[in-house]
């Protein structure tokens, strides 16, 4: 399992938002083979630094065409905006969407109503039944399924139905108690709780009733902290 830093009291049991921005960006360039991207995002901090990191390395082999961004205040209009550039260019590239549900929802309305069908990729916050069934009462969705989210592709932590071994066993004892396979969160608290479990491990017996808290809590700080290039490792799903 890889920790990541960001203050020497957070720890986290999966890649951060600049990494899932980079890979995005590595995953348009090579594996869709696009020589071009635009990018759609808005001011938050969570969609600000997907796009930013996917613009960054996109921008080290392939040119990043357009960046827009859907204001708050004005979405509708930030989206016509939007729709209409990309309707005049007739080279976005792959069209990478730095945002969350309400926003891409709204935008892939218009697109696809404005005959406008770039391939587009999102961010994991995109990657839920929740998101596609946002369409699901629309007319052309009622008619055709997938109408609006044809031609997405997302980034997920994890894809069950790539993987095997432990991962898999334990999607199988989820849906077997719960009669639903888990999405990708189930598997990154599993991993996470693994990550407690062993950090709890270097009390060493401590009796938390008449230790310190400061001691006991300082002495699970450094084991997590061991993971990150040391030797010491914590075997998570895969």
């Amino acid at each position: 399992v890889a920790l990541g830093t960001g203050e020497p009291w957070v720890f986290r049991a999966i890649y951060t938002n600049q990494t899932e921005g980079s890979f995005a960006a590595e995953y348009a360039r090579h594996a869709l083979g696009a020589a071009t991207a635009s990018i759609v995002s808005t001011s938050g901090d969570y969609e600000m630094s997907l796009a930013s990191a996917f613009a960054d390395q996109f921008a080290t082999s392939g040119e990043v065409r357009q960046q827009w961004e859907i204001d708050p205040g004005n979405r509708e209009g930030s989206i016509a905006a939007i729709v209409a550039g990309l309707h005049a260019d007739p080279e976005p590239g792959v069209l990478f969407l730095g945002l969350g549900p309400d926003d891409a929802h709204a935008l892939l309305l218009a697109l696809v109503r404005a005959d406008v069908h770039p391939t587009m990729l999102g961010g994991e916050a995109l990657g839920f039944v929740e998101f596609a069934a946002m369409f699901a009462e629309e007319p052309e969705e009622l008619e055709q399924p997938g109408f609006f989210t044809d031609g997405l592709y997302v980034v997920s932590p994890l894809l069950y139905d790539s993987l095997g071994g432990s991962a898999l066993e334990f999607a199988q004892r989820y849906r077997a108690v719960f009669g639903v396979m888990p999405d990708w969160l189930g598997a990154k608290a599993y991993d996470a709780t693994a990550l407690g479990l062993y950090a709890l491990e270097a009390l060493d017996g401590a009796n938390p009733a008449n230790s310190p808290p400061a001691g006991l809590r300082q002495q699970v700080q450094a084991a997590l902290a061991g993971l990150i290039g040391g030797h010491a490792h914590v075997k998570g799903l895969e």
